[in-house]
């Protein structure tokens, strides 16, 4: 005889076989969980007739077998299964976290219990969520093991936790974790034009974002620059790129003089050049016009607004 008492415990009680053979060394009682692979062996004096095994998990099935035991071993099982009664889970959902977001949505997971604390089989789940800012709790519920909160104001924090239930009612609630949904700000129209700035040597300048180049005049000689092209608003912490370039050295401040010689003989006189760079080639006239000039092409690269 087998029956379940207060509390997480079995009472297994027996009498001595009536027939059997060789002399009576003892009992052999095995039990385990239905979802288990492993019985728990107990090895029992002959005098004894009663067992209570303790620490069961309540809301679970156990196989129970009791088998006499001679001086050649265990003999035929007496087998029998038993369900200890179910209990509110007293544990709370595992590892809930957060797994998506949109500007009106936040997607969970979580894990059920621990086993020992489930007290039963787990019927459904239910999520409580509110406004960091508002102290009303709004719920949902589900069968599952995730789910996704729709209908959320963009740009909210929210203020998270979960529990689980048996047939016999509601566990703790988790601790709580905090999500916040995206914001609506970065969406733009088509329509409007989107300004990006180039920010170099304390200064800056402004461009529309469908250009692709921009030249930056009056720049000083042989001198660094540090450009950075960043979304206007966004300096800090907003997506940007740099590129670093050194312009030419100033080598020449007038134009060359030309004279002509007889035979068709063109002779060019070269300033004088105010620099320590060596000088490795002569350009035409028309190149040296447009060296002169102390400037820079920037390309601009495309920025995610």
């Amino acid at each position: 005889m087998i029956s379940t008492t207060m509390g997480n415990t079995a009472l297994i009680q027996w009498q001595p076989p009536k027939e059997m053979v060789g002399e009576l060394m003892g009992y052999q009682l095995q039990y385990k969980r239905t979802d288990e692979e492993t019985f728990t062996s107990l090895e029992l004096s002959k005098t004894k007739d009663h067992h209570t095994v303790t620490e069961l998990y309540k809301g679970a099935t156990y196989v129970f077998r009791l088998s006499a035991r001679n001086r050649a071993g265990a003999g035929e099982a007496y087998v029998k299964e038993i369900s200890t009664p179910e209990d509110v889970p007293t544990g709370f959902p595992l590892n809930l976290k957060v797994t998506g977001l949109t500007q009106s949505s936040t997607q969970l997971t979580w894990e059920p219990p621990n086993l020992k604390e489930r007290n039963g089989k787990i019927t459904h789940y239910m999520v409580v969520y509110r406004d960091i800012n508002n102290q009303q709790d709004n719920t949902s519920r589900t069968t599952d093991p995730h789910l996704t909160i729709e209908g959320l104001n963009p740009d909210t924090t929210y203020d998270i936790r979960v529990q689980a239930f048996t047939s016999k009612g509601a566990g703790p609630l988790s601790p709580s974790i905090q999500s916040r949904t995206m914001s609506n700000a970065i969406s733009l129209k088509f329509s409007r034009t989107v300004f990006l700035q180039i920010l170099y040597n304390q200064q800056s300048v402004e461009v529309e974002g469908n250009q692709k180049r921009k030249l930056i005049m009056q720049l000083q000689p042989d001198t660094d620059y540090s450009f950075v092209l960043t979304s206007r608003g966004l300096i800090a912490g907003g997506l940007q790129q740099q590129v670093s370039i050194r312009t030419a050295p100033d080598l020449i401040k007038t134009k060359p003089i030309t004279q002509m010689s007889q035979g068709g003989k063109m002779t060019i006189n070269l300033p004088k050049v105010q620099t320590t760079t060596r000088v490795r080639s002569v350009w035409s006239k028309a190149k040296l016009d447009r060296r002169a000039l102390c400037g820079a092409r920037i390309p601009l690269l495309s920025l995610p607004v």
